[in-house]
This record gives structure tokens, sequence and C-alpha cells, in this order.
């Protein structure tokens, strides 16, 4: 999807917030530098080789980035 279109669609969807999270994602450090997106992006696709199939989701500590490979499966809670 191209990026104008995905921008669009997030707007439809989420407002004013959407914008005001796009504003300050601009004033502060990006969450994914060059240095680490290739490894982000084979962990990515490592999860979605898998069965069951897991997501890749980003965790910004304070001066840098983590990637955590997170089950699609449904969560059942324990009785």
């Amino acid at each position: 999807m191209p990026f104008e279109e995905a921008y669009a669609q997030c707007l439809a969807e989420q407002g004013e917030e959407f914008v005001a999270a796009c504003d300050a994602a601009k004033r502060s450090k990006p969450l994914v530098t060059h240095d680490n997106l290739a490894e982000l992006t084979a962990l990515s696709q490592k999860g979605f080789a898998r069965e069951p199939r897991e997501l890749l989701a980003l965790a910004q500590w304070f001066d840098h980035v983590s990637g955590f490979l997170v089950s699609c499966e449904p969560f059942l809670p324990l009785p």
C-alpha cells in the first residue's frame, strides 16, 4: 500500500489523535533506524514463516528499540 493511502486510512480511522502522534514522532528520534531495520525485518520474516505464526512487536526503551516475536494464537486464560 502506498504511504499516502496508508496515511489517509489511519487518519480516517483515528482522526486528530493520529495527526498528533505523527507530529510527535517527527520531533523525536525514529523508532527504527537503518542499523536495526534489516535485523528486525529478518526477525519478522522468521515469525511469519513459523506455525503457529508470530507477530513482530517493537518496544522503545529510552535510547534503543527492541524487537520481540509475539504469538498470534488466541490467549486462553488459566482456569
